[in-house]
C-alpha cells in the first residue's frame, strides 16, 4: 500500500506541472503603442565628422523617422554654433508623404572665417531633445564636427633629421595628399602637396612643390595665389609648454613657425627639403616670446631657430607598355 501511494505521487507531480503551465500560457501580453500624433524623428548619430576639401563651403544634414506617413515639417533649433559660424539653408527638415528621410538641410560658411585644419562645431536638436516615439531609433539631438583639409596618404618613409630633437636622423612618415587637385596643365605641370605630421609637437608642416619637386611653398602661399581665402595659421601650436624661471614658474604655451623652405638635389624622382623654423613660448598678455633650447638652465627672450632636413624619394607612375601593330 506505501509503495501504491509513492507511484501515485510521482504521476501527480507532471500534472500539476502542465496545469501550471497552462494557466501561464492563458496570459496575453501586450507590446505598447506609440502616441498616435508623434513624428518619430530622429537623427542616425549623435556625433558625426565632416571633412572638406578646401574651395568647398557646405554640406548637408538629413533627419529620419520611425514611420512613413503625411507629408510634414519639423522644425530645427541651433544649440551650438560658435561666432555663428554656420547657416542653414532653412529652419525645418521637410518630408515628403510616405517617405522617412527628409529633405536635406545645406549647411554653409563663410570660407575667410574658417581655418586649414581646426575643427568647428555645430549641434543640432529637434523634438526640444526628447524623441516622441517609443520605436524611434537614433537621437533629438546631433553635433556635426566639420573641418577643411585634405586626405593624407603615409606615402614616403625618410630619414628625417630635426636638430631641435637631435643631430641623428630617425624614421620618420612623410605624408601626400590624396585628393589635392591643381588644374595645371599639362599634367607635367601639376603639383604636390606634402606634410610632415609632428614635426615638433602636434605641429604639422605642408608645403607644395612643383611637378620636378622643386620650388616648395608653404601652403597658404598656395591658397592665396589660387584664390583659395581659407586661414592658414602661420604660428603653429605645438602642444608642449616651457615654465620660465621666475619665481611663479610661469607655463606658456610652445610654438614654432615655418621662416624658410629650401629643396637641393632635385631630380625626377628625388629631392632633399630643408625647413627652417623658429621654437619659441609665447606670453599671449606681454607678447614676448622666450627661446626654447634643450638643456638650458635659465630662459631667455626671443626665439630659437632649427632645421628639419630629409631627403625623399617619390613613387613613379608606371606606364602601361606600348603595343606595335
Amino acid at each position: 500500500m506505501k509503495l501504491n501511494k509513492f507511484f501515485f505521487g510521482l504521476l501527480t507531480i507532471p500534472a500539476l506541472a502542465l496545469t501550471a503551465c497552462s494557466d501561464y500560457g492563458d496570459v496575453d501580453t501586450f507590446s505598447p503603442e506609440a502616441d498616435a500624433e508623434a513624428t518619430g524623428a530622429f537623427f542616425s548619430k549623435s556625433t558625426s565628422s565632416n571633412t572638406l576639401v578646401p574651395g568647398k563651403t557646405s554640406f548637408e544634414v538629413v533627419l529620419n523617422r520611425a514611420v512613413s506617413g503625411s507629408a510634414a515639417s519639423i522644425p530645427v533649433t541651433v544649440t551650438k554654433n560658435d561666432k555663428d559660424f554656420f547657416s542653414l539653408s532653412a529652419s525645418s527638415f521637410s518630408f515628403d508623404a510616405e517617405s522617412q528621410t527628409s529633405a536635406p538641410i545645406t549647411v554653409s560658411f563663410d570660407e575667410t572665417a574658417c581655418t586649414f585644419q581646426e575643427p568647428d562645431t555645430l549641434s543640432l536638436q529637434v523634438l526640444g531633445g526628447e524623441k516622441d516615439h517609443i520605436y524611434a531609433a537614433g537621437y533629438a539631438s546631433t553635433t556635426v564636427f566639420m573641418v577643411v583639409d585634405y586626405q593624407w596618404v603615409d606615402s614616403l618613409q625618410v630619414m628625417l633629421t630635426n636638430t631641435y630633437v637631435s643631430d641623428e636622423a630617425s624614421l620618420t612618415t612623410v605624408q601626400i595628399a590624396k585628393n589635392f587637385e591643381t588644374e595645371a596643365e599639362p599634367a607635367t605641370q601639376k603639383q604636390t602637396l606634402l606634410q610632415v605630421p609632428g614635426l615638433v609637437g602636434d605641429a604639422n608642416v605642408q608645403f607644395v612643390v612643383d611637378a620636378n619637386h622643386a620650388n616648395p611653398a608653404e601652403i597658404g602661399t598656395y591658397f592665396t595665389d589660387n584664390g583659395i581665402a581659407l586661414k592658414v595659421r602661420t604660428e603653429l601650436g605645438t602642444g608642449m609648454t616651457l615654465t620660465l624661471s621666475d619665481e611663479a614658474k610661469t607655463e606658456l604655451p610652445v610654438f614654432m613657425d615655418v621662416t624658410n623652405l629650401a629643396a637641393s638635389d632635385v631630380s625626377a624622382s628625388k629631392a632633399a627639403y630643408t625647413i627652417t623654423y623658429d621654437l619659441y613660448a609665447k606670453d599671449e598678455k606681454t607678447g614676448k616670446t622666450y627661446k626654447v633650447e634643450k638643456d638650458a638652465e635659465t630662459v631667455e627672450e626671443g626665439k630659437s631657430s632649427y632645421t628639419a632636413t630629409f631627403t625623399a624619394e617619390f613613387p613613379t607612375e608606371e606606364k602601361e607598355p606600348q603595343t606595335t601593330e
